[in-house]
């Protein structure tokens, strides 16, 4: 799991842990079942964001998965494509039936 986890760039660039007000920066999952933890983004393009790395990271810590749910029509951008293909031990991307009007 450790050489895994080396891999990541949640693990090798977090960025700064606390926010400019001095708040310590945190990420929450929108569900988390026996199966794993869910984010759901209602958005029309999804970038690799803080969120998604730290939620990844968790959940390869927990040896468990994140899965990241959106709607049919949402672009996803080079960079977070690269992560997911990188990553698909402990992140997928799945598609909603629903799509942005």
């Amino acid at each position: 799991m450790a050489r895994a986890l080396r891999h990541l760039d949640v693990v090798r660039d977090f960025g700064s842990r606390t926010t400019p007000s001095g708040v310590p920066r945190a990420a929450r999952p929108d569900g988390v079942s026996a199966a794993g933890a869910y984010l759901i983004k209602f958005v029309a393009v999804l970038r690799l964001t803080y969120q998604i790395r730290l939620l990844t990271y968790a959940a390869a810590q927990r040896g468990s998965h994140l899965f990241v749910l959106v709607p049919t029509n949402c672009r996803i951008s080079p960079r977070l494509q690269t992560f997911l293909e990188e990553q698909t031990s402990f992140v997928s991307l799945d598609r909603l039936d629903r799509a942005i009007d």
